[in-house]
Order: C-alpha cells, then structure tokens, then sequence
C-alpha cells in the first residue's frame, strides 16, 4: 500500500510504499482514508473568469447551472478558495506547477514562458502511467507560453501570429468546441489519462449564444457561465455512459473571478480584493464523502492534492497544502493565502500589490495599506489599517516573512528572467505592436509601494484599457478620445503615450506618431518599441537616414527585434547601401528563420549580387513557408537562370503563374 503523509508548505513528499490498496494515514497510524486504486481518470476543469457567487452551487438564484450543482452534490464545495494571481496565465502556472509567481516566474500575462526545470502537473502523472492531454479555450494560454509542459497532446490551434487588430483576450473558442475535441478525445483513450479543459466563455466580451444570450439578456456573464455549464452537461454525460463517472477524480475551479464595476474594477489583473481572488472549488474523488469546507483553500494545493489522490510523490519545487486531509474532514486548521498582481507596475509604472489573509484579516500592501475584517466587511468596503494598526502590523510583519520564506534564495536563479521570454519571434513582435509590452520588461520584480497606489489610478487604468481595446479593433480616433482624458492625469505615461503613438502610426498620421514618440523616448530612452516606431514614421515620411538611426538604436535596445532588422535592410537598399542590407536581412533571418519577407528580400538581394546559389537556399525555404505564393517561385526561376538551367527556371515560371492566377 501507499502510505501518506500530511503535505504542508515545506513541499515535502510522503514515504510511499506498494501494496495492494492505498490507505492514507496519520503519523499517529490513525487509518482515514481507504481507496481500491488511484483514480484511472482525472478531469481538471479550469472556469476562467468564474466567481463563485455567480453559480447556483454557492447559492446564486439567478442563474442555472445544474451540472456544477450535480458536482458539488457528488462533491467537496470549498466556500473560501482563492487564487494567488487574478491573471488567467500567471493563476494556471500556480496550478500546474504548485509553485508562486515569485518563484516560477509567470506573473503576467505575455512576458515570459515556463521554465523547463519545473515539473507540471502532466509531467509528473504522465511519468505516473497517465496518459495527458489539454483542450484550451483561450489564446492566452497558447502552448508558446510553456504550459504544454508533459501533454501528450495540447489542443489550443490559436493563429497568434496572423492577427492583425485582434485583442489577443479575444482570440477564444467557444466550450462547445473544446467539449468536442475533448469528447473525441477521450471516445479513443483507452487506460488512464488525464485531461485538463480550459472553458473560456465567462472573459469579456461576454457574448453567450441562443438560447442564453435571450435568457440572460441583462447580465450577459451569466449567459456565458450557463453557456460554458451546458457544455459541462455534455462531458459529464459521457463520462456516466462510458461507466467512467464514479471512479473518476473531477475537478472544477475558477482561475480568478471578475471585476463586475466593484472597487470601479470592471474586468480583472489590476486588484486583489476578493471580487476577483474568490473563485469557485469543487472536488469529486472516489471514496470521499460530499460536502461542504468552510476553511481557506488555495488554487496552489491542487497540485499536492491530484498528486496524493493519484497516489504520487509530490515534487520538491511543491509550495501548496495538499487538500485531502480536509477533504476527509480530518483537517480544519485555518492557513494563510497569498496573492499579488504586478500588472499596475508592469503596464503602467505604478506600484505593484501583494496581500496575505489570516482568518478573516486581510491585509493588501500597497502605498496606503489596506486591512479588511472580512467577516464583517465581506465586500472589503472599510479599511481598517489606520483605526486597527496593532492588528494590522503583525500582517504586514508576517506577510514580509513570507514573501522571504516563499521567494527563491539569494544567488538562486531566478525563473522569469530574460531566457524565458517567448522563444517565437513573431509572438513577441505581434504582442509588442498590439501594445502589450509597451511599459517596461516583464521580468521586473519591483519592491512593493514603489509608485502610484492603484487605488488612486484605476479610473485613469480603465481608460487605458478602454483605449488599448479600441485600437486593437481599429477604432483609432475613439481609443485617442480615451487616451487624452488618461492623459490629463498621468501626462508623462509611457503607456499611453505609446498607444497614442500606435494609434496616429496606424491612422496614418506619421508627423503626429513622430511627436509622440519622440515624447516618449525623451522619458524613456531605452524604450525599444518607441525607438522602432519613431524609426517607422521616419521611413514612412521618407527621412530615410533618421529611420536607419532609429533602427540601429532600436536593436541595439532589443537584440530580438526581427522586424527592425528587415526594416534596416529595406531603409539601407533604398539608400543603395546594398551589403550592409544584406547583413540586416542576414540578422533578421538568424533572429526568426521563418521569417518570409526578410528571405524573400535576402533571396532578391543575392540576384542583385549574381549569387544564384544563396538566392536559391533562402528562396526555397521562403516557397516552402508558403506554397501558395507565387513570389518566391518567380524569383526561383531568376536564380535557375542565373546558373544555366533554363528549363527549371520555365518549370518554376509555370508554377508561379498557375497560383497567380488562382
């Protein structure tokens, strides 16, 4: 049998040992759990954007969701589960992975990738005999980030890199179309396996299809939950025909909740009041009794809590509290939950948040402390720290030690830092021109109350993201509307400078983008982003020896930066400067080797040159990347009859003129 321990935060791993059923046990030999065999299937459902209070299982009247209902009536419903990042990308690294942002680097939203060195979830039941696999909804956790760590298979088929004005939040699938590749899935799995379902639908823009768009037509998130419910129907009901329910574990949990106008937070990321920290937990485990917790439990216990019930070592990098003792009940002590968000320092230079709650005290550190009785006050309306500073003070004490307790040593390597950003080029380039990454590296790991409190800027923050939303779907002059009230209050803020930038480059209004960029470079001079777009409305004004300085600062600023090389080289050739635009091609390629227009031009250039045979390695690759394209193919045939061979030079001409006239 296995024998296990209690899991604590020290991340320590039971002794195991093999017999012929798991019994969990006390070190006091106190028999509490018996169990025929790990669980053969495991469904980690992750609700993005869910609060609790918006379910029917947590009392919620004015929505229908029966099938999370029939789980919590199977299961464990956890009253008090937070999360410690309310971001969907940083919050689903906690999960899989049982560590801190601080520790495994994810705290935002598109900065950085996983790190290889920790162990996911998958990994570890895969090496248990599990076969893995994940069905995602939202783009925001493409396999580019890292999160694919250990699936067998990873289902996201998210285009980053071909949209155009999109909003990366946007890109989604509906839950009837992850429930379908889920279902078709599992009708071939044979053995064990576990499945991660990511449903999407509760993120704004909350647009439910019929009958729920009808339905819930005055609170249009609700449509989405009972939407994404409806879909749960389907795999729950599938599981039950295929005699797989029963011995099932099943878990269901928010990544963060949803602002909803409380503490004039609409959407989520920028606070860390409950409104978007509490999110909905429910267990479903073979042998334990239904029921309800009313202790804190935390979205990082979960990784402890599956590993245990599957009955497998837990990592050492593991931080969280294996769940299963208060899942049987045995288990009731109160413990601390952490939470953070740098978005208002990473986005918009303010300071950063981070809170501990102990009982019912919650203190949030910031500029101007925050302390909640939050059994009182469960809305987090009153601040308390200044009338209650000899309860406050102990808090903040203990939530500096535990931050020294949970972050990686001195001299240890950081996770998160440059090496870990996205490895795909056109990602980084693409999340940098929507205006993602436009404030400063995401790899900072700034000091709390460095900075604007939030409390004081959410207003001016609302209006920025209004704006970076309006932009991205071309809506230039309403998104400078937007940006020139945020202006007011913060005049000298890179953020919305560089989305004002963005928006008169896009309208095509180069000499006012010129201004505005070089504003900003004026405040932030090792802005890379500004540099390149100051160096884009110089070429597009036709200053082209203004624009080859500002493309030579800019990847001086940032070595990765593809697109700058290849407008370099397109600058420099118009400037008859034909080897040093060579060499800029040459240097976007090594940066992003599938880059097609810089092999496309590399490929002209080497003609220019008479080098037939360079021209043709770097021009079959770029026909490779795009067979459907007749341009690499015409300039193919030039360089076959460059070296001789005229009858491959008509055979490619052939070739070329069929797709052209498709």
């Amino acid at each position: 049998m296995k024998i296990y321990t209690k899991t604590g935060d020290s991340g320590q791993s039971c002794m195991h040992f093999r017999f012929l059923f798991c019994i969990l046990v006390f070190a006091s030999g106190q028999t509490l759990w018996a169990q025929p065999s790990p669980p053969p299937r495991i469904l980690f459902i992750s609700l993005d954007t869910v609060r609790p209070d918006h379910l029917e299982p947590y009392g919620y009247t004015k929505i229908k969701t029966p099938h999370l209902a029939e789980l919590a009536r199977n299961g464990v419903l956890f009253k008090h589960a937070y999360t410690a990042v309310p971001i969907t990308l940083p919050s689903h690294a906690v999960m899989l992975t049982g560590t801190y942002p601080m520790v495994n680097g994810i705290r935002d939203f598109s900065g950085n990738v996983l790190d290889t060195k920790f162990e996911t979830l998958a990994e570890v039941l895969k090496k248990g005999g599990y076969k893995t696999a994940a069905f995602i909804g939202g783009a925001v956790l493409d396999s580019r980030f890292g999160l694919n760590q250990g699936f067998d298979d990873y289902l996201d088929r998210f285009d980053i890199n071909s949209m155009a004005e999109a909003n990366l939040d946007l890109i989604d699938r509906p839950a009837g179309a992850v429930i379908d590749e889920a279902l078709s899935w599992m009708e071939k799995a044979s053995g064990r396996f576990f499945v991660w379902i990511h449903l999407y639908d509760a993120h704004y823009p909350y647009a439910p299809p019929e009958p729920f768009r009808t339905e819930y037509t005055h609170q249009l998130y609700d449509g989405e939950i009972a939407y994404a419910d409806s879909q749960l129907g389907r795999l729950f009901d599938f599981m039950k025909r295929k005699g797989w329910w029963d011995s099932a574990l099943v878990l269901a949990v928010g990544d963060h909740g949803e602002g909803l106008g409380e503490h004039a937070e609409s959407y989520h990321g920028f606070f860390i009041y409950d409104s978007t920290l509490h999110v909905p937990l429910i267990i479903k485990a073979p042998g334990i009794r239904p029921g309800r917790i009313d202790s804190i439990a935390r979205t990082i216990d979960l990784y402890a809590t599956i590993l245990q019930i599957a009955g497998l070592a837990i990592p050492p990098q593991n931080q969280g509290y294996s769940l299963l003792g208060k899942l049987l009940g045995k288990d009731s002590s109160a413990q601390e939950a952490y939470a953070e968000t740098l978005l208002p320092n990473l986005h918009f230079g303010w300071s950063d948040l981070r809170s501990l709650r102990r009982g019912n005290l919650k203190l949030i550190d910031a500029p101007r402390p925050e302390l909640y009785d939050l059994a009182a006050d469960p809305d987090e309306g009153t601040n308390l720290f200044q009338s209650r500073r000899a309860m406050a003070a102990p808090l903040k004490e203990e939530l500096a030690k535990w931050l020294q307790r949970n972050s990686p040593r001195e001299g240890e390597k950081r996770a998160g830092n440059a090496e870990h950003a996205p490895q795909d080029p056109a990602l980084i380039e693409k999340l940098k021109s929507l205006g993602y990454i436009a404030v400063s590296s995401p790899v900072a790991v700034p000091r709390t109350g460095k900075g604007a409190d939030p409390k004081d800027k959410i207003q001016t923050a609302e209006l920025i993201t209004s704006a970076l939303s309006l932009g991205q779907k071309g809506k230039y002059d309403e998104s400078l509307a937007q940006l020139q009230k945020a202006e007011k209050d913060e005049p000298d803020n890179i953020a919305i400078l560089h989305l004002k930038g963005l928006n008169y480059y896009r309208k095509r209004d180069f000499p006012s983008a010129l201004e505005i960029f070089k504003r900003a470079l004026a405040i932030a001079p090792n802005n890379a982003m500004a540099s390149y777009f100051l160096a884009l409305s110089y070429l597009n004004t036709g200053d082209l020896d203004a624009a080859i300085v500002g493309f030579r600062r800019t990847v001086l600023l940032d070595s990765t930066h593809f697109l700058a090389q290849h407008n370099l080289g397109a600058a420099l050739v118009r400037k008859r400067q034909y080897q040093e635009a060579i060499e800029a091609f040459r240097n976007a390629v090594r940066i992003y080797p599938d880059y097609r227009p810089s092999l496309q031009a590399l490929g002209e250039m080497y003609l220019f040159e008479n080098k037939p045979d360079q021209a043709i390695e770097v021009l079959e690759h770029a026909a490779q990347l795009a067979p459907e394209d007749a341009r690499p193919l015409m300039s193919l045939a030039r360089a076959y009859a460059q070296k001789g061979n005229e009858a491959k030079a008509q055979e490619l001409l052939q070739k070329a003129r069929s797709k052209s006239h498709r």
